[in-house]
């Protein structure tokens, strides 16, 4: 028997889970039941639109660089890599001139787009995060959303104090977490 034809299956599938996982770029994750209104998922989708088209607008073409536009409550969070200080305070100047944006927070890095490999430890580390906040009982799921970049988990919702904490709680000690980031809006 030819074991050609079985290696070249192998390695197509291998390649082709490397092009899927390069496609991911960095993980956000929504949650499964969300609380926001039809409506308000909609003016976030629409906001986030509005906010990647004023970006690519200030700063041109985006060579060698990435960014991720995450908005929820009309909150946008801004991640990746570009080339400056210049240019992140660029990104930051354009998402506020989109109307209705009640806050922007600017978590973009000045350094290098990270590699395949990189953005597949974000995959995992997205998966023992969902796991974890899944388990956890004091996590209001239907109100937060998660993103992660180089190791960075961004907590983005609506929460109390209490289940803010307990939502960072629940993935900080994830191997592999560098940070952990809490965007939330409080509702006390």
């Amino acid at each position: 028997m030819n074991a050609k034809p079985q290696l070249l299956r192998i390695l197509l599938l291998g390649l082709t889970l490397c092009a899927l996982l390069s496609l991911i770029g960095c993980i956000s994750t929504t949650p499964q039941s969300d609380i926001r209104s039809p409506g308000e998922r909609l003016d976030d989708k629409e906001l986030t639109r509005k906010i990647n088209n004023e970006i690519y607008k200030e700063l041109g073409q985006l060579r060698d660089e990435r960014i991720r536009v995450t908005v929820y409550q009309r909150i946008a969070l801004l991640t990746g890599q570009l080339s400056s200080e210049e240019r992140k305070q660029m990104a930051s100047t354009a998402a506020y001139r989109v109307e209705n944006v009640r806050f922007v927070q600017n978590e973009i890095r000045t350094e290098p787009v990270r590699t395949v490999i990189g953005r597949t430890s974000d995959s995992m580390l997205s998966m023992m995060a969902r796991s974890k906040l899944a388990e956890d009982e004091g996590v209001p799921n239907d109100r937060l959303s998660m993103v992660i970049d180089k190791g960075t988990i961004y907590l983005i919702g609506v929460v109390t104090r209490s289940e803010g904490s307990a939502a960072a709680e629940a993935v900080r000690y994830i191997r592999g977490v560098q940070k952990v980031v809490k965007v939330f809006d409080y509702l006390n």
